[in-house]
Parts: C-alpha cells; structure tokens; sequence
C-alpha cells in the first residue's frame, strides 16, 4: 500500500489541479469498453487497482491499495502531531 500526503493550504484541490496539468487525458467514450483504463499518469485513474484521493486534515491524500480492494477504512487514517502541551492528538 502506498499513502502520498500533499499540502493543501490554501486551496485544498492544488495538488489534484497541479496533476491533472501535467497528465496526458484521454476521453474513455473514445476507449475500448473491454480494457480496464490506467489515464492521467501515476496519480490518475487505474482501473487495474484501488485507488483514490481524499482530502482532510489539511492534506490532499491519496490511497494505493493495490491489485485487491484491501480490509482497510481510510476514514481511521489521521495525522497525529504533538501539542504545544506536548500532548500526542489527532491533528484538526
């Protein structure tokens, strides 16, 4: 599994808008329906695999599952940062 963490102050769709920018598109109505797609680079769509983006705790995140749609809720996925108390919590 891979996890990519990308700033998202103050626009939390910069990282999303900077890859589709450089990835090559093509429009899947013009594609065969029979081959599973893999469009707009690394980052892009993967018909092959689990993978998506989501954005929270001030980060666009994006989830690489792999080849099999994996026992795992990125819902319980945060960033833990330490307080001005010293204080391990869940970052806002």
């Amino acid at each position: 599994m891979v996890l990519a963490l990308y700033g998202a102050d103050p626009d939390p769709q910069d990282a999303l808008k900077a890859a589709i920018a450089e990835a090559p598109a093509a429009a899947r109505a013009e594609l065969p329906k029979d081959v599973k797609v893999k469009a707009c680079g690394a980052l892009g769509i993967d018909e092959t695999k689990v993978s998506y983006w989501r954005v929270r705790q001030g980060f666009a995140w994006y989830f690489d599952l792999g080849a099999q749609d994996p026992d795992f809720d990125a819902g319980n996925v945060v960033i833990i940062a330490r307080g001005a108390d010293g204080a391990w919590k869940s970052k806002p």
